[in-house]
C-alpha cells in the first residue's frame, strides 16, 4: 500500500487552501496545499511525502541508504546506475556522493552531502549541493525514515522531499517522488530476497 501527500508551507502567514490534481496520465492522487495568492507571489516551497509498506526490517533498509547506497545499483539497476563517494566515508554525516540515475527517461546526476543519519529512529537526510536538481530547485533534500510495523512484520518506509523552486513555473517534483517509491519497493524486494536465501 503506498499513499501520497503534497503540501506547500504558509507564505506570509496566508492560509491555506486544499484542492486535488490527479498527475497526468496516472491513477496516482495527489493531495496538494497551495496558497492562493497571485501567481507572481506564490510560495517556492514546498514539501511531497508517501508512506510505502515494505516486508524488509525497518533496520536493513536503513542501512541501505544510511551506509551502503552504493549498493543500491545492484537492487534497483533501471533506476539507480551508480553510487560514487567524493568526499568522507561511508555510513558517515557529512559523506559527499554523486548519484547516476534514470528519471523519467533521462540520465541525470545529483550530487549530495549526507546531512544526517539518525540510526535510532532508522532515517537519513541527504542534501541536494550540485547535479541537474539543481537547475530547477534552489534547495532540495531527501529525507527517508523507515518505522517498523505494530505486528512486528516488515515496516514502513516514509519518504520526504522538502524543496525551493527557482521560479514558480518548475512543476513539483512529483515523478521523483515515484521514483523514490518505486525504488524502494526493489531494495525491499532484493532484502527480502536475499534473507529467504540464507
Amino acid at each position: 500500500m503506498t499513499s501520497y501527500r503534497c503540501h506547500s508551507r504558509l507564505y506570509k502567514g496566508k492560509r491555506c487552501d486544499v484542492f486535488f490534481h490527479k498527475h497526468p496520465n496516472r491513477s496516482l492522487l495527489i493531495f496538494i496545499d497551495l496558497i492562493i495568492i497571485s501567481p507572481k507571489n506564490m510560495s517556492l516551497l514546498g514539501k511531497l511525502e508517501a508512506d510505502v509498506e515494505i516486508k524488509a526490517p525497518a533496520g536493513k533498509f536503513h542501512d541501505v541508504f544510511s551506509c551502503r547506497p552504493h549498493h543500491v545499483n545492484t537492487m534497483s539497476p533501471d533506476k539507480v546506475h551508480g553510487v560514487d563517494i567524493h568526499e568522507g566515508d561511508w555510513g558517515k554525516e557529512g559523506t559527499v556522493i554523486t548519484w547516476n540515475y534514470t528519471h523519467d527517461g533521462v540520465k541525470k546526476t545529483t550530487k549530495e552531502i549526507v546531512e544526517a543519519i539518525d540510526d535510532k529512529n532508522n532515517s537519513t537526510t541527504f542534501k541536494v549541493i550540485d547535479g541537474d536538481l539543481t537547475k530547477e530547485y534552489k534547495d532540495f533534500r531527501f529525507i527517508v525514515k523507515a518505522t517498523p510495523k505494530p505486528n512486528g512484520e516488515g515496516s514502513v518506509v516514509h519518504w520526504t522531499l522538502a524543496y525551493e523552486k527557482r521560479n514558480a513555473q518548475i512543476p513539483d517534483p512529483a515523478t521523483l517522488l515515484e521514483f523514490a517509491v518505486h525504488c524502494s519497493k526493489d531494495i525491499d524486494a532484493h532484502l527480502t530476497q536475499t534473507h529467504a536465501q540464507k
